[in-house]
């Protein structure tokens, strides 16, 4: 199934807009420049698989291609996030977090903001994927753990296994995590970039 260019007044269309938890699993389907391309609420489990998420986002960086609220888990595999509109690729606050063998980009026009924003933290776990930051987009951060606080979940924890991340946009960071962070664990990832960017 192909979602296209859901809208709404309040600007946050989207594709699949799932409310009150549940569980929600999406296989083989794609959503495009859509205001959202997946909007979920707290509570409940999404699934994604073999789908493509694509230019999605009002540009007013309060939608996504993918936005997940306060739900027990998010599991995403082998799917491809491209050129977000100024918002994030993926954007979740679940308390499980499991992304792998996936593709994150924003190409040589993207503008998109993080690539991966986990805002409340939770436990993430990123396998296996490749993120490129392009040299237009909006922030220079590629993936956020944190940085709206953690207060929601009891174990806030980062490990990135097997993972590359390339940077062609200036200044900024590979990876920003709160302070408060309980563990970032990096194990054989590679991190290439122009432009000097940090860890």
């Amino acid at each position: 199934i192909e979602f296209h260019g859901a809208k709404a007044q309040a600007r946050n269309g989207a594709g699949i807009r799932l409310e009150g938890g549940g569980r929600l699993t999406v296989r083989d389907s794609g959503f495009f420049d859509n205001e959202n391309g997946i909007l979920s609420g707290d509570g409940g489990s999404v699934g994604i698989g073999r789908s493509e998420f694509a230019r999605n986002g009002y540009g007013d960086g309060q939608s996504h291609n993918l936005y997940i609220g306060f739900a027990e888990s998010l599991t995403v595999r082998a799917s491809y996030f491209h050129e977000a509109r100024i918002g994030h690729n993926l954007k979740s606050r679940a308390r499980l977090n499991h992304i792998e063998n996936s593709y994150f980009m924003d190409g040589p026009g993207g503008t998109s903001s993080y690539l991966v924003d986990f805002p409340s933290g939770g436990t993430v776990y990123l396998r296996g994927n490749l993120f490129q930051k392009g040299p237009k987009a909006d922030n220079s951060n590629a993936i956020a753990f944190g940085q709206e606080g953690l207060r929601k979940w009891s174990e806030n924890t980062l490990e990135m296994v097997h993972n590359t991340v390339v940077m062609t946009r200036s200044g900024g960071g590979f990876i920003v995590a709160n302070a408060a962070t309980q563990s970032v664990k990096l194990t054989a990832n590679i991190f290439a970039g122009t432009g000097s960017p940090s860890l």
